[in-house]
């Protein structure tokens, strides 16, 4: 039991890791945080040196490092946007992300469960077809949550990223395999 649970703290700190590092990664790839906090008439030499205050002229693992290391110490830095603390904007939003998890949850778990018992007592019936396309209708809705900024940001301006589009017809042909339940290769 004792190596079940030093197994998954390993596993929870690798997959904590990992997403810090996919988000290390996005942000370096989103644009040049620089560029959102000086106007476009900066000279060249206030936006090296925001540059250099900011860190962003050491080197990549350097930056990676600090990022885990402040991240551990939950000091994520000033907003570029907001201008305050992250740390700060994150608890005043965290009781309303809570507050709509634990419902949705909850919800989810009180009307799910009971569904699906009846649905898997009694195949045939009328309200278990009714319940399946309940949840297959809650499922559709869910993807095409995902799917649509994907691609409404990739027809906003025009873009053929080729990787945007691959990824909204693979979420579509996914989508359509599961509406249909039949099955996609």
């Amino acid at each position: 039991m004792l190596a079940f649970v030093i197994r998954r703290i390993l596993q929870s700190c690798m997959v904590l890791l990992t997403v810090a590092l996919l988000a290390f990664t996005m942000f370096r790839f989103v644009g040049d945080p620089v560029a959102q906090i000086v106007s476009l008439d900066t000279p060249a030499e206030e936006v090296r040196k925001v540059r250099e205050s900011l860190g962003l002229d050491d080197p990549v693992i350097v930056q990676m490092g600090r990022y885990l290391y402040k991240a551990v110490q939950m000091d994520f830095g000033i907003s570029y946007q907001f201008r305050q603390p992250v740390i700060q904007l994150l608890a005043e939003r965290a009781p309303a992300t809570l507050e709509l998890a634990l419902i949705s949850s909850f919800l989810s778990l009180a009307i799910g469960i009971p569904m699906g018992v009846y649905t898997a007592l009694r195949r045939d019936s009328l309200f278990a077809r009714v319940f399946q396309s309940i949840s297959l209708v809650g499922v559709r809705l869910r993807l095409s949550a995902m799917i649509d900024p994907i691609d409404r940001s990739a027809n906003a301006e025009g873009s053929s990223d080729v990787s945007t589009v691959a990824l909204t017809e693979w979420m579509r042909e996914s989508l359509n395999c599961a509406m249909t339940q039949v099955p996609c290769i």
